[in-house]
């Protein structure tokens, strides 16, 4: 009897070729020099120092509406402040003409000096959280200057004589501003200026 031959082996099935392995190259500065880091970037990282978490962020806006003497704190958040924060005071407000640097770091109104440091009686006094906030969000602030009482026996308003004026105006209604980046939106505010809104006594801090 003639011998059979085994079957041939299956074919063997060729593996799909691996895609091309891509390097990432690392961006070094040229010659490994030491240089300053841009503006930006040295805002950011700051910011990233301040707001960790959304609950940063709260725990911020309500010292800040301590610090202005708040007796009543609304917090409002969507999806555990992820989406948006809104923080809401009866406190004294913000001057429309302080409103274009209420996002700018280190402007504040705590304290002038470094002796001021050793007296310092708020909860914050850097100017750092509403600039950080607005270098990772949209800010926007609605704030309308609470009338001064004088604690005299005429029970009129403390208005000095130079500012009688600006206060009377400031008072009749809340002024709002956008802000990105540490600064008023340009897109918004082309002239860093507020604008009138509709508004109570005090101060509304909104971050998206």
């Amino acid at each position: 009897m003639a011998a059979t031959q085994p079957p041939p082996p299956p074919p063997q099935q060729q593996s799909p070729p691996s895609p091309p392995t891509t390097r990432l190259r690392r961006r070094r500065r040229p010659n490994g020099k030491i240089l300053p880091l841009p503006r930006d970037v040295v805002d950011r990282i700051a910011a990233g120092e301040v707001v960790q978490r959304p609950v940063s962020v709260v725990k911020e806006l309500i010292e800040n509406s301590l610090d202005a003497d708040g007796t009543q704190i609304d917090v409002q958040t969507v999806r555990g402040g992820l989406d948006s924060i809104a923080v809401t005071d009866d406190g004294i407000g913000i001057s429309p003409r302080d409103l274009p640097l209420a996002c700018t770091r280190f402007a504040t109104s705590k304290l002038v000096e470094v002796d001021d440091l050793k007296s310092i009686r708020t909860f914050g006094f850097r100017g750092e959280a509403l600039a950080s906030a607005s270098m990772v969000a949209r800010v926007g602030i609605t704030s309308r200057v609470r009338p001064r009482i004088r604690k005299d026996d005429d029970d009129e308003y403390d208005d000095d004589d130079d500012e009688e004026e600006d206060d009377a105006t400031q008072q009749r209604c809340a002024y709002k501003m956008q802000y990105r980046d540490g600064s008023p939106d340009p897109k918004l505010h082309p002239h860093p200026k507020p604008r009138p809104s509709a508004g109570r006594g005090g101060t509304s801090i909104r971050v998206d």
